[in-house]
């Protein structure tokens, strides 16, 4: 597996190279170019990740690398929809890279929101946690207390209100609206939903072209996450007995190097393909 491990550090080292070049490159990370850029960031640290496991435990199991080459993989495809590879119009880029913007600014909202005792999430969260008996009276201590200042989202509703995100704010509030009147409390699992007829992420792998993928390797990957894969525990041993593998079972870490390495390879590829005028611009300019 050396070998596997050597290539996967090559791919990291350059795709770090590059991250380092778009990064100066652009100087002011907006809106626009912060969903691609932190997805690539993302990818290239789940993948050290694997690496760092690679040799730590080389010759050893590969059910530790799972969850981050899901991880991975999923942020592959994130990056694949916002760069609009099954699109040719450029304003779907903008599009879908605003939305996961949106997307994690109300994520942050709902989370400041329901650790504050004065907002109406933070209320209703504090009675559900002292209806779940001792568990959740040991959460509500545990929130109890902290600075409302800590979670107060007025930067982030004010945020929200400026020109690149309020039509998408508006969407969301006529989305709401309209689902509420159906009868339904309606809000986006993925930033993807608020944009796009797209139902969790099997419709986003087939809306970019990769469910193959995302049936044949999401899916392991994901069995692994939650807990469902019992198989991958057990051995056979040659009494014929079954037993829980050991921590250090050889489990062909090869292939999770290797997909590490591909999943590396194809975002790293879609950047340059996203980014390259800026890249060519920038390799012209005899300042740099």
């Amino acid at each position: 597996m050396t070998d596997q491990i050597a290539e996967l550090q090559t791919l990291l080292t350059e795709a770090e190279d590059l991250f380092k070049r778009l990064q100066d490159r652009i100087k002011i990370i907006d809106a626009l170019n912060l969903a691609p850029l932190a997805l690539f960031r993302q990818i290239i640290d789940m993948g050290d990740a694997v690496r760092l496991l690679a040799e730590a435990n080389e010759g050893h199991g590969s059910i530790q690398m799972v969850p981050l080459l899901r991880s991975m993989l999923e942020n592959f495809f994130s990056l694949e929809y916002i760069l609009a590879r099954d699109s040719k119009n450029s304003q779907d880029q903008s599009t879908r890279s605003l939305a996961w913007f949106w997307f994690c600014i109300h994520q942050e909202i709902k989370f400041r929101e329901r650790l504050n005792p004065s907002t109406a999430r933070g209320k209703d969260f504090r009675q559900q946690l002292k209806s779940a008996g001792s568990l959740g009276e040991a959460l509500l201590d545990h929130v109890r207390g902290r600075s409302k200042k800590a979670y107060d989202t007025k930067d982030l509703y004010e945020r929200l209100e400026e020109s690149d995100l309020v039509d998408l704010e508006r969407t969301y509030q006529q989305k709401k609206k309209q689902k509420k009147k159906e009868g339904k409390n309606w809000e986006p699992r993925y930033f993807f939903e608020l944009v796009d007829s797209i139902r969790g992420i099997e419709g986003l792998a087939r809306k970019i072209g990769r469910w193959p993928v995302y049936e044949i390797y999401y899916r392991w990957f994901s069995a692994g996450v939650h807990g469902t894969d019992p198989v991958s525990l057990l051995r056979q041993e040659p009494a014929g007995t079954v037993r829980f593998r050991p921590l250090t079972a050889n489990d062909e870490p090869g292939r999770c190097v290797e997909w590490a390495s591909y999943l590396l390879y194809f975002s790293a590829f879609a950047v340059l393909g996203h980014y390259r005028p800026i890249l060519e611009e920038d390799a012209m300019d005899p300042q740099t």
